[in-house]
């Protein structure tokens, strides 16, 4: 198990690579007085690192506080903001919000509202594409691809004695994908794979889970699907093994795989599972249904991807609760790669029945028992 702080340095900070420049121009974007920055990128880019790590070094900046949120609120970005934030910061703060694609016109006029009222607060949010106008206070970080000397320290920070001529075709084949250039040296320092085999897996490589404008996945000869490229079908098994070794690279996954993953983990455990329709799931992520003895039992099941110190906090159980209720469904479950407010844990003791919570650890139970 890779735990998230070694040798008192947080996981960030130690796979944090090729990104220095990008690092300091969201520094000095702030320097300058601008109020709020999105940062822009295809899944896997590191765009979430990259904000963890200047929320970290610039954490002094901050004294009012450096609050996370995740975009995916059924109850829309103002409930979202006023659980984040309860009161309005007296001192300097930052707010960020990931995943901000699944904002829509509304949720960011009230983010303009909201810097409007709150001076001494700064926002981030991450997104695949700037998708609206924060204001004339605001800027636009896009993060592409990492270099060939990027892909070449990442892959250092995991193994020793990494070839040039191999990094440079992982580069080549993985179009310099952040997550999935860590997830290659993961497996190969853990025996998972070898370079020649490693090498000859990725030759065929796509990726299905990158969406278009329009919500559909981007087709086979489309130029934006060629920047990111991975084999579901082929690749899930392996995946699994690569996170059973490390599980912190869950959270560099993008959301519809992460889902997936999850999904495979109770499918190992014996439960039928149907994802619900990525971005309209309706307050929930799949089904998972399961028949014994007694009859068949159906489960609501929720995935929430935080990175910590992030929480799933009382809302979203409040919120699945409910759609279990609407549903008629037997129970539900709350997946995370953080972990739980206090205020969640106690709503769903009051629930015991009805509502479980797995989280961080939970999952890692899971990938022990299940994945080989």
């Amino acid at each position: 198990m890779v735990e998230d702080k070694p040798d008192g340095e947080s996981w960030v900070a130690r796979f944090f690579v090729g990104r220095d420049q990008e690092l300091s121009s969201l520094e000095k974007a702030f320097a300058e007085g601008k109020r709020a920055v999105q940062v822009c990128g295809e899944p896997g880019m590191g765009k979430s690192s990259l904000v963890f790590m200047f929320a970290e070094r610039n954490a002094n900046g901050f004294p009012g506080g450096v609050f996370v949120a995740h975009a995916h609120d059924p109850e829309g970005v103002e409930h979202l903001v006023q659980r984040t934030i309860p009161s309005p910061p007296r001192q300097r703060a930052l707010l960020v919000i990931d995943e901000a694609d699944a904002l829509d016109d509304e949720g960011f006029r009230h983010l303009r509202e909201l810097l409007q009222m709150m001076p001494q607060l700064r926002l981030i949010v991450t997104a695949r594409r700037a998708i609206a106008d924060l204001g004339k206070d605001s800027a636009v970080l896009s993060l592409g691809p990492l270099t060939n000397e990027g892909v070449t320290e990442l892959l250092e920070k995991r193994i020793a004695g990494v070839p040039r001529e191999n990094a440079q075709r992982i580069y080549e084949l993985l179009q310099g994908n952040r997550a999935f250039t860590d997830m290659a040296g993961v497996s190969l320092r853990q025996g998972i794979v070898t370079w020649d085999g490693l090498l000859t897996k990725l030759r065929d490589f796509q990726y299905d889970g990158i969406l278009g404008p329009d919500g559909r996945p981007l087709g086979r000869d489309s130029k934006e699907r060629a920047r990111i490229v991975v084999d579901v079908s082929e690749t899930n098994a392996e995946l699994l093994r690569v996170v059973r070794n490390n599980p912190s690279l869950m959270r560099s996954l993008s959301p519809r795989k992460f889902e997936e993953i999850v999904a495979e983990l109770l499918g190992k455990q014996g439960y039928e599972v149907t994802l619900t329709p990525f971005s309209k799931d309706g307050g929930f992520d799949m089904y998972a249904a399961k028949k014994d003895g007694l009859g068949k039992f159906l489960y609501l099941v929720e995935c929430k991807q935080y990175t910590p110190p992030q929480k799933v906090g009382v809302g979203v159980a409040r919120s699945l609760y409910g759609v279990i209720q609407a549903k008629k469904a037997t129970a539900g479950v709350i997946v995370t790669t953080s972990f739980f407010t206090k205020g969640a844990k106690d709503f769903q003791r009051e629930n015991f029945y009805q509502l479980q919570l797995r989280d961080y650890i939970g999952i890692q139970d899971w990938l022990m028992k299940y994945v080989r």
